[in-house]
C-alpha cells in the first residue's frame, strides 16, 4: 500500500492553555504538519502508522504513539492518539500514530513485538532519539516493549502497570493462558529502566489512579527517572479536547528536560 500525504494546519484547540507554559525552544508559531498515512514499519497487514512531519523541523526526537482500546477495535487513527501526534508535530516534533495486532485475534506478547518493531524501523531510519506516548493499554504494550529495545524515554497515560488483570474481559482477550504478574512492568522493570512519565486521572473508573501511584513508588524505589502528573478529577475516557491542554504542557516540558536534541533548539 502506498502512503498518503496529506498537509494540515493544526487546530488551535489541541493546545488552548498551553502557550505560556510552552515558550522555552519553541517557536512562536505552530509549524505546519504534513502527515503520510499508512506507511508500513513491519510484516504483518496492521503494522501500519501514519506519520506526523512538521515542515522545516528536522531531526530528533521522534515520539512513537501507541493508542489504547487493544480488544476495542480501536486504531491509529483514534482521536486520542492523532490529538497527541498534532500537538507534538505542532511543536515541531516528529511523531508516529502505530497500529499494532488487536485482541483477541492475536494475544500477548504480538503487541508488544509490534511495538519493539516499530522501534527497530525508527532506529533503521536514522532515529537516535525515540521516546514512547502510550495511552491505556497502549502505555503497558510501551513499558513491555522497553526491557525489549533502548527508548529514551516512556510517557503513559491511565495505563495499567501493576497487573493488567483490573478487567477479566481484557485479561482473558489479551493474556491469554498468561500470569497477569509475568506481563506486570510494575513486576518486571528493566535493568536499566528508561525516563517515566506517568499522567493519571484521580476519577479514572477504568483504570484506577492507584496504578500510577504504585508504578511512582516501584520505580523510586528502584532508584529511576519518574514523575507523576496528577489529574484532579479526570476520568477514563475524557474527551482529548480536554486531556490534551491539561497534560500536554507537561509532556512537553518533560521531553525537553530528556531530549538532548530537543533541549538545545
Amino acid at each position: 500500500m502506498r502512503p498518503r500525504i496529506v498537509l494540515a494546519i493544526v487546530p488551535l484547540l489541541l493546545v488552548v492553555g498551553a502557550v505560556a507554559t510552552l515558550q522555552r525552544h519553541r517557536s512562536p508559531h505552530p509549524f505546519r504538519v504534513a502527515i503520510e498515512m499508512d506507511v508500513s514499519y513491519g510484516p504483518h497487514v496492521s503494522n501500519l502508522y501514519d506519520h506526523f512531519q512538521p515542515v522545516g523541523a528536522k531531526g530528533d526526537p521522534l515520539v512513537i504513539v501507541i493508542h489504547g482500546g487493544g480488544t476495542s477495535g480501536s486504531t491509529r487513527a483514534d482521536r486520542w492518539a492523532t490529538a497527541f501526534c498534532r500537538a507534538l508535530a505542532a511543536d515541531g516534533i516528529e511523531a508516529w500514530s502505530v497500529d499494532y495486532r488487536g485482541a483477541p485475534d492475536a494475544q500477548w506478547p504480538a503487541q508488544v513485538d509490534d511495538c519493539c518493531a516499530a522501534i527497530c524501523h525508527a532506529r533503521k531510519l536514522g532515529h537516535r532519539e525515540v521516546f514512547l506516548l502510550g495511552l491505556c493499554v497502549g502505555g503497558w504494550f510501551g513499558c513491555a516493549a522497553a526491557r525489549e529495545q533502548r527508548v529514551e524515554g516512556i510517557i503513559t497515560i491511565a495505563a495499567p502497570l501493576v497487573t493488567p488483570d483490573w478487567d477479566h474481559r481484557l485479561r482473558g482477550r489479551i493474556l491469554g493462558d498468561v500470569s497477569p504478574t509475568d506481563a506486570s512492568p510494575f513486576h518486571h522493570l528493566p535493568p536499566s529502566e528508561p525516563p517515566l512519565l506517568l499522567i493519571h486521572g484521580t476519577d479514572d473508573e477504568t483504570v484506577p489512579f492507584t496504578h500510577a501511584v504504585s508504578m511512582q513508588g516501584r520505580a523510586e524505589a528502584a532508584d529511576r527517572d519518574v514523575s507523576l502528573l496528577t489529574l484532579d478529577g479526570f476520568r477514563h475516557n475524557e474527551p482529548p479536547e480536554r486531556l490534551v491542554p491539561a497534560s500536554y504542557p507537561a509532556i512537553y516540558r518533560w521531553l525537553q528536560d530528556h531530549s538532548a536534541a530537543l533541549g538545545i533548539r
